[in-house]
């Protein structure tokens, strides 16, 4: 029995040891000092570990059942790295720019790095000596370009490493990268196409994907999507109750704690006062906020004195595709989406515009839809 319980331990010890990972970090220079909190996070940004700077140094350790891409913060800032059986190297430099080393995932990882950096340092290069040798339109020419030739080249680039690290963690690592350059249908296509893809269960990239669909599903020459909320008084009330009846809208998303938000009431009050008797409708879009009674707070304290939808959840935010605060959405007749504004100045040449064709009963030009493909 004891000759066959001690070659167990072994093997167990074995495989523990063997998913033990090892991260030493350092930093050029000293622009972290000692003393300094460096955390490691993983990908839906749960605290893994932390340690303290000494002597411009860091070490992580731990173990892993299998790779997985974790987050290195200092001060706010974040890179990724593999925690990976085996003993990783990472030294930042003055930019917070990773360089990785030791083990087999994370030496992926920085050549796809490596070779980003090199795209970017020859768009550099090439922009500059346009800037020398060309100007006006050429120039403008030349730029646009330069940048689409070398974001082709990286989005290539991406794919074919995707399809490379189809097998490991390295394709979310790409995927991550590449998502921003790609709409919302061709992630699906290659997360559809590749039989098995790690990045599938990063949250970051999941939340990338919906966020793209929902921004196609808000653009411009698609219908105004329904917002379900209450008003100033705590009635229940619909987006649809006011648009797409055969009057030009603006919806104005805000909030009482934006200060940029109240910045733009007094312009809406302009619009308001320039165009309320020629049919224009506005409906304030209220979101994010702490408490009701912020809202109907400062309704009254700015005179806001047009319709407004409270809504207590991320539904309207998520289905316009509403980043930051405020926020601008312009509508035709028939509820349409016109444009996308990020402030209201932006958007008062468009509602000009519009109210000019529409007191002439012209016919007001709108995107072209764009039909949804993929899955949703």
């Amino acid at each position: 029995m004891k000759n066959i319980v001690i070659p167990l331990l072994l093997l167990l010890f074995s495989c523990s040891s063997g998913s033990r990972y090892t991260i030493i970090g350092s930093f050029e220079g000293d622009f972290v000092k000692d003393g300094t909190v460096v955390r490691l996070y993983d990908m839906y940004d749960e605290s893994v570990d932390s340690v303290v700077v000494e002597n411009g140094a860091f070490v992580f350790e731990g173990r892993v059942e299998r790779p997985a891409l974790r987050y290195i913060a200092v001060d706010g800032r974040k890179r990724i790295v593999v925690c990976e059986p085996g003993e990783t190297v990472v030294t930042f430099d003055e930019h917070f720019t990773p360089y990785l080393s030791g083990t087999e995932l994370n030496g992926k990882i920085n050549a796809v790095n490596n070779y980003v950096r090199s795209r970017y340092r020859r768009y550099m290069r090439r922009t500059e000596r346009a800037r020398d040798e060309l100007s006006g339109y050429r120039l403008d020419s030349a730029l646009t370009a330069i940048g689409k030739e070398i974001k082709e080249d990286i989005s290539e680039y991406y794919g074919e490493c995707v399809e490379e690290n189809r097998d490991n963690i390295v394709s979310g690592y790409v995927m991550l990268n590449w998502a921003g350059m790609l709409d919302a249908h061709e992630i699906d296509s290659v997360l559809g196409t590749v039989a098995y893809l790690p990045s599938r269960e990063l949250p970051p990239l999941v939340a990338i994907r919906n966020r793209k669909h929902r921004a196609e599903r808000s653009a411009e020459g698609r219908p105004f999507i329904e917002v379900i909320g209450a008003d100033a008084s705590g009635n229940p009330v619909r987006l649809s109750d006011a648009v797409g009846k055969g009057r030009p809208a603006v919806l104005f998303f805000w909030a009482s704690w934006c200060g940029e938000c109240l910045d733009d009431t007094a312009l809406l009050k302009a619009l308001t006062d320039r165009y309320g008797d020629e049919g224009l409708t506005v409906t304030g879009i209220n979101v994010r906020e702490e408490s009701d009674s912020d809202f109907r707070t400062a309704i009254n304290v700015l005179g806001m004195s047009w319709p407004h939808i409270h809504v207590r959840d991320n539904a309207a935010t998520d289905n316009y595709a509403v980043e930051e605060l405020p926020f601008v959405v312009v509508l035709d007749g028939e509820g349409v989406i016109v444009r996308r504004h990020r402030r209201l100045v932006e958007a008062e040449a468009t509602i000009d515009s519009l109210m000019a064709a529409h007191g002439s009963g012209q016919e007001i030009p709108t995107p072209p839809v764009t039909e949804a493909r993929g899955r949703e």
